[in-house]
C-alpha cells in the first residue's frame, strides 16, 4: 500500500487469483472491495481480471469495478476487431454473457 501512494499510475488491476475465487469466501469479496474502494479514492480506474462467470461479473458491477476482462465476457480479439466494433455487445460470445451484460448496462433513454 506504501507503494500506491507514491505511484504515478491511473489505472489498477485486480489480479485474476484475487478475482477467480471472489465469491468462494466472503473474506475474498472484501479484499475486493477494498482495492476497488482505494483505487477510487486515489482517483484511478479498476480493472478486474479473470472474470469466468456470470455470477462473478454481476459481483463487480455492484462493487463498482471500471472494467473487467475475461473469458466470460470475450477471448482474446484481434486489434482489427476490436477497432471495429462499436459496443460490447460485438465481444460478447454466449447467450448468458449478453443476458446479463442487458441486466447491468443502463438502457439509453
Amino acid at each position: 500500500f506504501s507503494y500506491l501512494r507514491n505511484l504515478k499510475a491511473d489505472v489498477i488491476k485486480i489480479d485474476g487469483s484475487l478475482i477467480q475465487n471472489m465469491l468462494a469466501d466472503p473474506d475474498n469479496i472484501a479484499i475486493v472491495r477494498t482495492i476497488i474502494q482505494l483505487a477510487h479514492q486515489l482517483k484511478m480506474t479498476c480493472i478486474a481480471e479473470w472474470v469466468e462467470d456470470g455470477p462473478t461479473m454481476e459481483a463487480l458491477h455492484k462493487l463498482g469495478v471500471d472494467y473487467m476482462q475475461g473469458f466470460f465476457i470475450s477471448p482474446a480479439r484481434p486489434l482489427d476487431d476490436v477497432l471495429k466494433s462499436k459496443t460490447i455487445f460485438d465481444f460478447l460470445t454466449t447467450d448468458e454473457s449478453r443476458a446479463r451484460v442487458r441486466r447491468i448496462i443502463p438502457k439509453k433513454s
